[in-house]
């Protein structure tokens, strides 16, 4: 649920979670019932929601501040895009949609088929929704980009990489753990993600933006010192 925060759930998303990866798997043991198992799961994402918005302040600031950015973007009939650290231009091209619907009858059988089909305009409410997953992911790709090019610069050339799971040869893991930590600290110091990214927007929107987030005292620098940075 921490997790998923930074990426647009919210309350009712935090109970879904909590009822299927925590409750419903133990139904079966007798631990819980279906009839208190929503008012369970409904309780603790309310805790867990309180808490997260004292203690993960800086992650909500940001997902606000992203999608305060898109829905002025859209007001100006535009869709949100930047560009990555790594070079990559990206889009989010959600258009509103109407669907069809057609009906064709065969062997004694009426069937209806639902053709879904863009008007052209933009979806502003899943521009600001998919506006902070999308901005985060982008950046995890760029670092994943930043590591693989860094690595292989390096000699290493076996990866197994998802997302921002890391893999490559029992030999040379120690120095893969180094490489991303190492590259994960150069991108955040050498830009500022958040500023480049108002800065593109700036040519989409008629208005000023809203002042971006102030920072946190953490020092990224730490990272290099970390055991669990990433997978």
């Amino acid at each position: 649920s921490v997790m998923t925060l930074a990426y647009g759930s919210k309350e009712f998303g935090f109970r879904d979670q909590v009822l299927e990866d925590t409750v419903k798997p133990h139904l079966d043991e007798g631990i819980w019932t279906e009839e208190n198992a929503n008012q369970a799961a409904g309780y603790m994402a309310k805790l867990i929601w309180n808490a997260v918005g004292k203690v993960v302040v800086k992650a909500v600031e940001g997902m606000q501040w992203l999608q305060k950015v898109a829905r002025m973007v859209c007001k100006n009939e535009n869709v949100v895009q930047w560009t990555t650290p790594m070079g990559l231009c990206v889009q989010q091209t959600y258009l509103t949609h109407q669907v069809k619907c057609y009906k064709l009858r065969f062997a004694q059988t009426q069937k209806r088929f639902y053709v879904p089909y863009t008007i052209g305009d933009v979806d502003s409410r899943k521009q600001a929704n998919a506006i902070a997953p999308n901005f985060i992911h982008s950046m995890d790709a760029s670092h994943l980009q930043f590591t693989v090019c860094t690595a292989s610069d390096r000699d290493i050339v076996h990866f197994a990489m998802i997302h921002d799971s890391y893999g490559t040869t029992v030999a040379q893991a120690g120095q893969l753990f180094s490489i991303i930590r190492e590259c994960f600290v150069k991108m955040y110091t050498e830009h500022d993600v958040l500023q480049e990214f108002a800065n593109e927007m700036r040519h989409l929107v008629n208005e000023d933006l809203p002042e971006l987030p102030k920072k946190g005292d953490f020092d990224i620098n730490e990272v290099l010192s970390s055991l669990y940075a990433f997978h």
